[in-house]
C-alpha cells in the first residue's frame, strides 16, 4: 500500500514538472514577443526621428508599394504605433508577472544534510591559530607563572628560615 502512496507522490510530483514545463514556455514566448516588441519600437523611434529630421517628401509603405504621404499624417500614424508598442510591451510584463508561479518540491532530507565543509585552507589556517596561541601563551603567560612560583617559593623558604631562629 505504501508503493501506492509514494506512486501517487511520483504522480503529482510529474505532474507540477510537467505545468512547470509549460509555463516556462509560456514565460519564454512572452520574452521572445516582448523582444520583438522592443526591436519594433527602437524602429518606430528611429523612424520619428528621421521624418522629423527630413525636409522634403515623405513616401510610406502600404503593402508591397509606396506611396507619398503628408508628413503629418506619416507622424501621427508612427506616434500610434509607438504608443501602441507600449501598450503591448506593459501588457506582457503584466502577463510575467501573473504567470510567476511558486512549485514546491518535498524531498526527504539526506543524512548528509547537515555535514559541514570545510576548505583544507581553513583547516590549515585555524591549525595556524592554535600553534600561535599556544605559543602565546608558553611564552608570554608561561614565565609570569614561573616567576610567580619562584616568588611563592622563595617567600615560603624565607618563612621557614625565619622560624627557626
Amino acid at each position: 500500500m505504501e508503493k501506492k502512496g509514494s506512486n501517487k507522490i511520483d504522480e503529482d510530483t510529474n505532474n507540477k514538472i510537467k505545468n512547470l514545463q509549460i509555463l516556462e514556455q509560456n514565460l519564454q514566448n512572452l520574452m521572445m514577443q516582448k523582444q520583438a516588441f522592443n526591436f519594433e519600437a527602437v524602429e518606430t523611434l528611429n523612424a520619428l526621428d528621421e521624418l522629423k529630421n527630413s525636409d522634403g517628401d515623405v513616401f510610406k509603405i502600404v503593402g508591397s508599394i509606396m506611396i507619398k504621404a503628408e508628413k503629418k499624417d506619416v507622424e501621427e500614424d508612427l506616434m500610434k504605433k509607438r504608443d501602441l508598442i507600449e501598450m503591448r510591451i506593459k501588457n506582457i510584463d503584466k502577463q510575467v508577472d501573473y504567470s510567476t508561479v511558486y512549485v514546491t518540491l518535498n524531498e526527504k532530507q539526506s543524512e548528509y544534510a547537515n555535514i559541514i565543509f570545510v576548505k583544507f585552507s581553513e583547516l590549515v589556517g585555524r591549525f595556524v591559530e592554535s600553534i600561535n596561541s599556544l605559543l602565546t601563551l608558553i611564552f608570554v603567560v608561561a614565565p609570569y607563572a614561573v616567576g610567580a612560583v619562584i616568588l611563592w617559593v622563595a617567600v615560603r623558604l624565607f618563612r621557614k628560615g625565619k622560624s627557626k631562629k
